[in-house]
């Protein structure tokens, strides 16, 4: 088989070839919701897959057909291992939205799950979990290494965006200076609002921050090696890479996070023309933390005239509870048709909560007319606090992931039987946690996983008619 690097990405065979790679059927998930942003496919024989919106546009190449050019590498003490080389111990199977696959190779398991998500009526992820098993006895550093062959529509070469700035050549990044987020563009940052955007959240929601984060060229990206260098050379077809690194007791687990899917933009045309992007909401972590805290504010400037655009300086303006150490960036000249970004470091300190805080983004020069571009941020209360009984609920565990012990809450609207059970990812019992005739409230309950296997597990809250599962994850 021709390999991937061997045509140049120019060349006329080359998607001629990408296409040819196409394999088999795929299990595929929509969103339950109405708006349903997301879908996603997974290769019933290689666990491979691709993401795209409910209607079939693509945001990873492949959706709509077979996916086979995004997956992961897994590296066992230095020894790397493609995921087409590993063994497919649980085809791909739907399991309500999420599609669940796991792979083996000797005495370690990787598990993937891919559960489309709605945020709101226009954008939408799909949130891409691994956990991955030592089920040996001795320690054994177990390295996961993820590709996503980003397409946008049309555009196989989607231009990438981050907070550290709008390029079109290959760009690694190492911890701690990883992106909070990165945006493919179906045109440009510049694209009228029809187009789509990509968007990959890599540190927010509950995501796990990589160790390492690249894109570039998807000819250099696909089966890369761990060791892979950026060459800081431009690129056709555009790809993504995200390393993370785990050293695994005997017996030990780590579970990893990523989000990708529908994002988008503040925009304002003008002769400098503004586009703004940060995360619409921040999220509350297992600690009760506000994240990510800070957040990036990425501004990327394009010069739409016919000359140069001079003294250029962009700065920020935040409501109170909102800070930066940076206010402004000078940009100094930008040529006609070019670009040039400032990015800004808002914290979220004392800020009113469970309300949106609105921020704008404004740019001066000596030379054109000036531009102001704003937009909003959703800051949630991150306190615990009791909740009326207005219903059936089961909410998620804390902490989580645990060790060994983590707090269920649940809600019943009434007096009514109630069993609460725990079973592992093969579906066996483990416990039950309660089995009585519940009342009317919010309740806790402890489980202690003390001697059991660290993994993902599911409890289920089963009460009359009600019934409602969710995972938790136990790192020994």
């Amino acid at each position: 088989m021709v390999s991937a690097t061997s045509l140049a990405e120019t060349s006329p065979d080359y998607d001629a070839w990408k296409v040819s790679q196409r394999t088999t059927p795929a299990q595929r998930s929509f969103t339950s919701s109405v708006s349903a942003v997301v879908s996603v496919n997974a290769n019933d024989s290689d666990g491979s897959f691709t993401i795209g919106t409910a209607d079939g546009t693509r945001l990873l190449y492949g959706h709509g057909y077979d996916p086979w050019s995004t997956l992961f590498n897994l590296r066992v003490d230095g020894v790397e291992y493609l995921q087409t080389d590993l063994a497919l111990e649980t085809a791909p199977t739907l399991d309500g939205a999420t599609i669940r696959c796991s792979f083996t190779i000797d005495n370690y398991r990787v598990w993937q799950y891919l559960t489309p998500i709605d945020f709101n009526e226009t954008e939408g992820a799909v949130k891409i979990e691994y956990l991955i098993e030592n089920n040996s006895g001795e320690v054994h550093d177990l390295d996961l290494l993820l590709e996503m062959d980003t397409m946008v529509d049309w555009n196989d070469g989607a231009p990438i965006s981050t907070e550290f700035g709008y390029t079109g050549v290959e760009t690694c990044f190492d911890a701690p200076d990883i992106p909070d987020y990165w945006q493919a563009f179906e045109v440009d940052p510049n694209q009228d609002p029809e187009f789509l955007i990509g968007q990959g959240t890599l540190n927010g929601y509950d995501a796990t921050p990589p160790d390492r984060f690249a894109f570039g060229s998807w000819g250099n990206f696909y089966t890369p090696d761990f060791g892979y260098e950026c060459n800081n050379l431009g690129y056709y077809d555009s790809a993504t890479l995200l390393w993370w690194y785990n050293c695994l007791e005997p017996g030990g687990s780590t579970y990893l996070c990523t989000y990708y899917g529908v994002g988008s933009v503040a925009q304002s045309p003008g002769e400098l023309s503004l586009t703004m992007s940060a995360p619409d909401e921040l999220t509350c972590d297992q600690y009760g933390e506000l994240v990510p805290n800070p957040f990036s504010v990425n501004l990327i400037v394009t010069n739409t005239g016919v000359s140069v655009c001079e003294g250029i300086v962009a700065t920020i303006s935040l409501p109170v509870g909102l800070t930066t150490t940076n206010s402004s960036v000078t940009l100094g000249s930008i040529a006609a048709n070019e670009y040039a970004t400032a990015s800004f470091e808002v914290t979220a300190a004392d800020a009113p909560c469970n309300l949106w805080l609105s921020y704008s983004c404004s740019v001066t020069s000596t030379t054109c007319d000036e531009n102001v571009v704003g937009d909003d941020v959703y800051i949630p209360c991150c306190e615990f606090t009791e909740v009326e009984p207005e219903g059936y609920a089961l909410r998620q565990n804390y902490p989580n992931p645990f060790n060994p012990t983590t707090i269920i809450e649940y809600s019943l609207a009434e007096a009514v039987p109630i069993r609460i059970q725990v079973m592992n990812m093969s579906g066996q019992l483990v416990t039950t946690l309660v089995n009585e005739t519940g009342t009317p409230g919010v309740h806790l309950v402890e489980f202690n996983a003390a001697g059991l296997p660290s993994g993902l597990y599911f409890y289920t809250l089963i009460a009359g008619t009600y019934v409602e599962t969710r995972k938790m994850v136990l790192l020994q």
